[in-house]
């Protein structure tokens, strides 16, 4: 049986320079490329001060993304998560009537009253101190073929409702009615 050797370290980008991988020298070539061209453009018909920043500039972001790492996460991925989390709300908010429409959209005994916003079970006999999700599941293990006529899915309906009112009031917001 032949015997093959197995890559140890996948991990790790093959060199070809003792300092540059292939990643870094495309990065470099492109950077440079960008750099010299802010150079010969500028440098003819004005001073350093004039054609100096952008192409150091460009210099400096070139040599950040190929070269840089902070806490060994790489400065392209790293400038990625930081424009996450400063883009990315920090806070969530649970809204319940969109979880109330996904546990009790599906079976017909429930129905949501629109004046309390809360569930309340209909043509059912509570027992014992029973929570309403408990009951629609002991009613449902009762006769899940009962109300098969009936069955619809209010979920749906309850969802575009929604999306219809934001989407109007997001239109009030950005498009106020002129006051005469």
């Amino acid at each position: 049986m032949l015997q093959f050797k197995i890559p140890q370290n996948v991990q790790v980008e093959d060199k070809i320079v003792p300092f540059l991988t292939v990643r870094q020298l495309i990065i470099c070539c492109v950077g440079g490329g960008i750099a010299y061209t802010f150079y010969i453009t500028l440098s003819k018909s004005f001073y350093i001060e004039v054609w100096g920043p952008p192409t150091g500039i460009s210099l400096l972001i070139t040599a950040a993304i190929a070269f840089l790492k902070i806490n060994d996460i790489p400065f392209t991925k790293w400038f990625l998560l930081l424009m996450e989390f400063l883009l990315v709300p920090r806070k969530r908010v649970w809204d319940k009537s969109a979880n109330r429409d996904l546990l009790f959209g599906f079976v017909s005994t429930v129905a949501v009253n629109s004046a309390s916003k809360k569930p309340k079970i209909e043509n059912v006999k509570p027992e014992k101190n029973l929570t309403s999700l408990q009951q629609i599941a002991l009613d449902l293990e009762k006769s899940p073929l009962k109300n098969l006529s009936n069955f619809r899915d209010k979920s749906a309906e309850n969802s575009e409702q929604r999306l219809q009112k934001n989407i109007a009031a997001r239109a009030a917001q950005n498009f106020p009615a002129e006051n005469g």
